[in-house]
Formats: structure tokens, sequence, C-alpha cells
């Protein structure tokens, strides 16, 4: 999409990228707990991200950025982390 059809919230673009992917990876992982080990989940995320950075060299206005990139990478393996620890959180918690 071009640059000047985005939305932003006003938050720096790094921001934007790691909650985007932090939020997904929490989703991706919960949703398909049983179907795929958290390790293709974070991989295949994380190909995505750069996917979706090398794809903005085909598109007007917009351009790759590594941050953006680094940022998407960071928010996967964070909430996969978050995911992984959860039931030993809970369980530390309960006991």
């Amino acid at each position: 999409m071009p640059a000047e059809h985005i939305t932003r919230t006003g938050a720096p673009g790094f921001a934007e990228h790691f909650l985007a992917y932090f939020i997904a990876s929490i989703c991706v992982a919960i949703g398909f707990v049983n179907q795929f080990s958290k390790i293709r989940i974070s991989l295949g995320l994380v190909v995505f991200a750069g996917a979706m950075e090398l794809a903005q060299n085909f598109i007007p206005s917009r351009d790759p950025n590594i941050l953006d990139f680094l940022s998407g990478a960071i928010g996967v393996v964070s909430g996969i982390a978050l995911v992984y620890l959860m039931p030993s959180v809970r369980q530390a918690i309960n006991n």
C-alpha cells in the first residue's frame, strides 16, 4: 500500500512494527498451539516480516527498513516467549 494511504498511530515506526508482530505472534501461537511448534511459528513470522519489508521495494513511495524488520522480529520472539512462559508463570503463581 502506498505510504499516503496508510493510517499511522503516531507512535514511532519501530514501535508499531514491534507491537503488530508481538500481538500477531501471540495470536498465532495460541491459535495453533497443537499444530505447530513455537520455533516454526517464530521462523514463519520472522520470514514473513522480512518478506513484507522486501516487498516494499515494489511499492511506490515505500522502501524497506532494516530497523522495521528487526523490530518485527523482536516482537515475534517476545510474543512467542510470553506464550511459552505463561504456563510456568501461572503454575508459579498458583503454588
